[in-house]
């Protein structure tokens, strides 16, 4: 299973927000269920989890990143139809395609 945590805390109302990704919809609601964050939490592609949360995926084995190279790897998703890993989201530059 692979799946990826952001590092920014988006602000919404008094709470903080945190990006949980996967590279499959199967992937992403198996870490939610264990993790214990509620369907209601997920948006198009991903789930957005408090900083406790996020403390469990990352205990449960989801990989920290930084939310540029998140949403680098999600964007690629978008485009390309695949998420990059976050090294070849590194190795790509905004609008490329990897290599």
């Amino acid at each position: 299973m692979t799946v990826y945590v952001d590092d920014i805390a988006h602000r919404r109302r008094d709470h903080r927000s945190y990006h949980l990704v996967a590279d499959t919809p199967a992937e992403l609601l198996a870490m939610a269920c264990t993790i214990g964050v509620g369907r209601h939490r997920r948006h198009r592609d991903h789930y957005d989890i408090g900083p406790a949360a996020r403390s469990r995926a990352i205990d449960a084995g989801a990989y920290p990143v930084c939310y540029r190279l998140l949403a680098r790897m999600v964007h690629s998703r978008r485009t390309g139809g695949r998420l990059l890993t976050p090294e070849e989201a590194a190795a790509t530059r905004k609008g490329e395609p990897p290599q």
